[in-house]
């Protein structure tokens, strides 16, 4: 995961990088303490696009240096990112084959799912080339597999897309920089909602537990975390699971709200 001491981490993703609970990032910086400093630009709901922006904008306020760590996780290519006054800034609204404020004003024709595989190929693209560029150490994990027609609402797009002359090299280069993703490695929703089979549907949340990210990242980059980080993530765990599992059922909000009420330290700034 590191070849050489780091001073500052830098994370960037979409959910399955800040949410209400510890994420891929939080575990990094809990094994390496207060020795780095650490930035965590994920939020939920965020495309491809979204990630790209703040990638660069962290380095024109930041600039990256040898001294850094800088991981991005790609999020799903069926997302539209929009920078709306009226919200203050960003709004990641999700999917685009869901309902939505801004989803459900657009035309039909802009929701021709090929585009999308297009449009993120050559922005995650973009992204990998800048990433080549900097001095810091850099990694590209995913939350899924983008490019493959046999995942949830992956089935909706054509496969010749993929051949695509506007497509495949890019998909061909991408290949060669990502590590496999959350789903690839076996925590995709389906994981997850049977992980938490004891709770009622409308709580089984599909974000990776902290002990889950934590085995993610051993896997991908073959690193033994120590013991202390293993003891916190288990503490973490813990206290999520007895937050869900005692949550009053009149409790009168959704499960991510209720627990970013009792860890605070982790909630999204929205």
């Amino acid at each position: 995961m590191i070849t050489r001491p780091v001073k500052r981490l830098f994370a960037f993703g979409c959910s399955y990088t800040r949410y209400a609970w510890p994420m891929w990032p939080e575990v990094i910086k809990l094994e390496f303490g207060d020795q780095i400093e650490y930035y965590n630009f994920g939020h939920s709901g965020a495309g491809n696009e979204y990630i790209r922006h703040q990638l660069f904008h962290a380095n024109q306020e930041f600039s990256f240096d040898q001294d850094d760590l800088v991981i991005v996780c790609w999020s799903s290519v069926f997302r539209s990112d929009w920078f709306i006054k009226s919200h203050r800034g960003w709004f990641t609204e999700g999917n685009i084959l869901h309902p939505g404020t801004c989803n459900e004003k657009l035309a039909p024709d802009l929701l021709n799912i090929n585009h999308y595989i297009i449009r993120d190929a050559s922005i995650m693209t973009g992204g990998s080339k800048f990433l080549e560029t900097l001095t810091s150490q850099t990694h590209q994990i995913c939350m899924l597999d983008n490019f493959f027609p046999g995942e949830k609402d992956h089935q909706f797009f054509e496969t010749e897309i993929l051949d695509h002359p506007e497509c495949k090299p890019m998909i061909d280069y991408l290949n060669t920089k990502l590590k496999p993703s959350f789903w690839e490695m076996g925590y995709d929703q389906d994981y997850n909602e049977n992980k938490l089979i004891i709770l009622p549907p409308e709580d089984r949340d599909t974000h990776p537990m902290p002990i889950d990210s934590m085995k993610y990242l051993s896997k991908v980059f073959d690193y033994e975390f120590s013991p202390d980080t293993i003891k916190g993530v288990e503490e973490w765990e813990s206290k999520l699971w007895n937050i869900m599992i005692n949550r009053p059922s009149d409790s009168g909000i959704v499960l991510q709200e209720y627990i970013e009420t009792k860890f605070p330290e982790f909630s999204q700034p929205f």
